[in-house]
């Protein structure tokens, strides 16, 4: 599945994780206020998408399948 970072974010944020910072570097830190943890999304690569690898550990920490993920981004 390819996917863009601010595309994942907005999908990301659909299911209950909001942006809690983004500094000034080219990363954004998401939180769920019903899950401990975070998730880290790097914007940097010039548009590029996320790698399968990554996108795979972001959704596993989120406990987000690809098929839920799939309907986020339809919303």
């Amino acid at each position: 599945m390819e996917i863009r970072p601010r595309d994942l974010i907005r999908a990301l944020e659909k299911a209950d994780w909001y942006v809690a910072r983004q500094g000034k570097g080219s990363h954004v830190v998401l939180r769920n206020r019903e899950r401990p943890g975070m998730l880290i999304i790097a914007l940097h690569g010039g548009g590029k998408s996320v790698p399968s690898g990554t996108l795979r550990s972001i959704l596993r920490d989120a406990r987000i399948t690809e098929d839920e993920l799939r309907k986020l981004i339809s919303r």
